[in-house]
């Protein structure tokens, strides 16, 4: 009976081993983890702009006023809607219909071009009429590892999200 309860330990190689399987797994999951976190980061700034863009459209025609969309590219980017014509994004609930900034989405980068002009602050004026945007164009966001994502405005105020790079989006 007291055989039964005799508790043996484990010995030093065999925790050397189990600690070396466990570093090879950690390893392995590290560059997946962050190609993952990247995706995430790009798929929620390019969805929160097509968000806003359409809430744009829609309060634009809704309201019967023009609804303005601030955008401003760079690695310090942001993305503002308004109903006034313009609004500081990078400044919190500054922007009265929404906002999105860089701080949220690290290691993203924004790049715009818009009725050819490229990568210039950039206001898209949504009119009450119809919803059309006053400029057609597109707004890329850039990860890290240089995947991106495109969300494009045409003028009659669609919004379209495309990717070559990115998973569940169609191609550009």
């Amino acid at each position: 009976m007291r055989n039964l309860l005799k508790f043996r330990g484990i010995t030093v190689a065999e925790a050397t081993i189990a600690i070396l399987i466990v570093a090879i797994l950690v390893a392995a999951a590290v560059p997946t983890y962050l190609h993952y976190v990247e995706t995430q980061r790009l798929k929620g700034a390019a969805e929160g702009a097509r968000v806003l863009l359409n809430l744009a459209r829609s309060e634009a025609l809704k309201r019967n006023i023009s609804i303005v969309m601030q955008i401003i590219p760079g690695s310090n980017w942001c993305y503002g809607v308004t109903t006034v014509y313009f609004c500081d994004c990078n400044s919190p609930a500054n922007c009265d219909l929404g906002q999105e900034s860089a701080t949220i989405y690290p290691g993203t980068t924004l790049s715009t071009t818009f009725s050819g002009v490229t990568g210039q602050s950039f206001e898209v004026v949504f009119q009450p009429d119809r919803g059309d945007a006053t400029f057609s164009g597109t707004i890329t966001f850039t990860g890290s590892s240089g995947r991106s994502i495109v969300v494009t405005v045409i003028k009659q105020g669609l919004v379209h999200i495309c990717s070559d790079t990115v998973g569940g989006y169609g191609s550009c």
